[in-house]
């Protein structure tokens, strides 16, 4: 590696450079002079940081981009055109008089899924001013994810789950029983691949809460024109933990018990504290394959156990949170 610097070679090329412009006609101007002195200051040509983009016509199409997480950056389309958003905040593009336009979302983030709303019209005497790009579901193992608990609501101005209540009530979270009985009547026998001690899932059958406040996302289009919302299995749900300290060899989290977290970038407002477990769809056989299928599994986020991520043998009848997931990509 050479340590011998190139400022005095770049300052001696510019130099040069500029003495040529300004024997050429029109090469005196202020931009390309500006852009060759820049090597004297060592800026070089080195890239700036992404920014949103902005409008620069008499029209525009604004509007404003939230829920993206550090670090991720989304591309949206209108006709032809791309534009990258690599940040939240406001956003403008060209526009003119009877101009069509559809915003969609052309690449999502790696780990959000975002959705645009208010993003067709055609462009008259005004700009238009309410194109909403937001990102209210997470991506993870092919599931996508409902980023907030059930009963709260996305804000997309802020991006986040305080779109209802306040922190004193969990900003609207919701608990649901498993099931209104204590036994099968929610749940079929299948453990669907899941590991040992599952003895099954819900199925729709009984008076399950829990699988009321999924499937209700299904209505109409659908939450997010998406259409396969449920409860997640045990396994899936775990999927979701978040060792704070890092994985022991049997894939548990280290201790202090307390490393069992979620990422609350990704899922922000999530309930947190020592009764705040949230519920899967699995239905728990017991130690040994014991018939104790009053039971379901749920896990815990924010307080770990000796067990590892997940917290077995909680009465099918307690009212837990849930956090519902859908069909990816």
């Amino acid at each position: 590696m050479s340590l011998i610097s190139t400022r005095p070679l770049k300052m001696i090329l510019a130099l040069s450079l500029i003495l040529t412009l300004a024997r050429c006609p029109g090469g005196g101007s202020s931009d390309s002079s500006a852009a060759l002195l820049g090597l004297l200051s060592g800026g070089g040509s080195a890239d700036t940081a992404a920014s949103l983009p902005k409008c620069t016509s008499a029209l525009c199409l604004n509007g404003n981009v939230s829920g993206l997480i550090s670090g991720a950056s989304l591309v949206i389309a209108n006709g032809a055109k791309t534009y990258t958003l690599p940040e939240n905040g406001s956003f403008g593009l060209n526009a003119q008089t009877g101009d069509n336009y559809t915003i969609t979302v052309q690449t999502q983030p790696t780990t959000l899924r975002c959705v645009v709303t208010n993003g067709t019209g055609t462009v008259e005497a005004t700009s238009i001013d309410n194109i909403v790009v937001t990102c209210p579901m997470a991506y993870k193992n092919n599931l996508v994810w409902n980023r907030c608990t059930h009963g709260q609501q996305w804000n997309a101005t802020a991006g986040d789950c305080t779109g209802t209540g306040n922190s004193g009530n969990n900003y609207g979270a919701t608990t649901v029983q498993y099931c209104s009985t204590a036994d099968d009547s929610c749940n079929d026998s299948d453990p669907a691949g899941e590991s040992s001690g599952v003895y099954g899932h819900l199925d729709g059958s009984g008076t399950s809460g829990l699988f009321t406040a999924c499937n209700d996302l299904n209505s109409n289009a659908g939450l997010y024109n998406r259409k396969t919302w449920r409860v997640p299995k045990k396994s899936e749900l775990e999927s979701l933990v978040y060792c704070i300290s890092g994985t022991q060899p049997n894939g548990s989290c280290k201790l202090p018990w307390d490393s069992v977290s979620i990422d609350q970038q990704i899922f922000p407002n999530t309930v947190s504290g020592n009764a705040a477990y949230y519920s899967s769809a699995s239905s728990y056989i017991g130690f040994n394959g014991s018939a104790q299928r009053e039971y379901a599994y749920v896990t815990l986020f924010g307080v770990g156990n000796g067990s590892g991520y997940t917290i077995y043998g909680f009465a099918k009848t307690a009212l837990r949170y849930v956090r519902c997931a859908s069909t990816g990509p």
